[in-house]
């Protein structure tokens, strides 16, 4: 990101430079990886053409256990974050 603000000294690519690397955007980015991740695993269970509709309130609980497994870690790290 450096070297393209050097060699164009656009104020746009400053000011993304700024907001990507700022403390709370990074821990936001990662929050959401790991949280779309779990969304991603269900929603392609949910499009797979073997799809067994008894299985998807397990798979909905199992989402959701991971869903506040991520909330507690987050909770626990808020001090770092």
């Amino acid at each position: 990101m450096d070297v393209i603000y050097d060699d164009k000294k656009e104020l746009d690519v400053y000011g993304l430079r700024l907001f990507v690397t700022n403390k709370n955007t990074v821990a936001m980015i990662m929050l959401l990886a790991d949280v779309l991740k779990q969304v991603n695993v269900f929603s392609l269970a949910l499009q797979s053409s073997y799809i067994n509709f008894m299985d998807v309130d397990s798979k909905i609980k199992a989402v959701c256990n991971e869903l506040e497994c991520i909330i507690e870690q987050a909770q626990a790290h808020h001090q770092e974050l």
